[in-house]
């Protein structure tokens, strides 16, 4: 494991948390500690990976509560889309390289020097695995503001149509995830046309309910596809 002696204080102010006093260096060590150290070092006892499934929680309830108290014309659809882009791990990594948090994970050796400090997935984990430690240590009603200001402008950008351009099967796949627990089922055929001006068919199952749509490649069928299925769980 890399030994970076961490400035915990200087994280902190990153994230501009002012009751510094309340959150345990050991909880931050813990939050920073990729699994890949603890398989390195035998020093480490734990890895981030709990936090991180407390801190998704926090995170998701912490957007769906401000999407609910400031956007009350909004469907179930639209939060459900607003959320996804803001909480996918491409943009959780995005927030994370603002304030350097590369800079502060702890990483076995050959995860350090296949550059895993700026892969999306591990940011965004331990963005998650921080946002779980401030959950413990200050409660949901102090996280939760703090979240959302972190989140600020990649809320305002989803909000203002950047979640609507975001390829629609990686969009359609983040909702169904989110309202469903479950991923939609693409089936798409070439039904007619010669190599060069070919016509696909897909057959889009979400939730045992059917959509389908036509396209010039297979690709361009499943967009379409993916684009009325979300359309329609904005409506519904």
């Amino acid at each position: 494991m890399e030994n970076k002696g961490i400035d915990f204080a200087s994280l902190l102010k990153s994230l501009k948390i002012t009751e510094t006093e309340k959150i345990e260096p050991e909880l931050i060590t813990l939050a920073l500690s990729h699994k890949s150290a603890r398989a390195e070092d035998k020093k480490v006892q734990n890895d981030n990976e709990r936090l991180e499934y407390l801190g998704d929680a926090v995170l998701k309830l912490s957007v769906s509560q401000w999407l609910y108290l400031n956007y009350p014309e909004a469907s179930e659809g639209v939060m459900s889309q607003v959320r996804a882009y803001v909480v996918s791990d491409k943009t959780l990594a995005r927030v994370s390289r603002k304030i350097s948090l590369g800079n502060y994970i702890l990483l076995g050796k050959k995860e350090r020097f296949s550059g895993g400090s700026d892969k999306d997935s591990i940011l965004a984990n331990v963005l998650e695995a921080i946002f779980g430690i401030v959950f413990l240590s200050l409660g949901f009603e102090k996280t939760a503001p703090i979240i959302i200001n972190l989140i600020s402008d990649e809320l305002e950008k989803a909000v203002e149509g950047d979640a609507e351009k975001e390829n629609t099967k990686d969009l359609l796949q983040k909702i169904t995830q989110a309202k469903f627990k479950n991923l939609p089922t693409y089936n798409t055929v070439h039904v007619e046309g010669p190599p060069h001006r070919a016509i696909f068919q897909c057959h889009l199952l979400v939730q045992e309910k059917e959509y389908f749509s036509r396209g010039n490649s297979k690709k361009e069928a499943e967009q379409k596809a993916a684009k009325i299925a979300i359309e329609d769980l904005q409506d519904g």
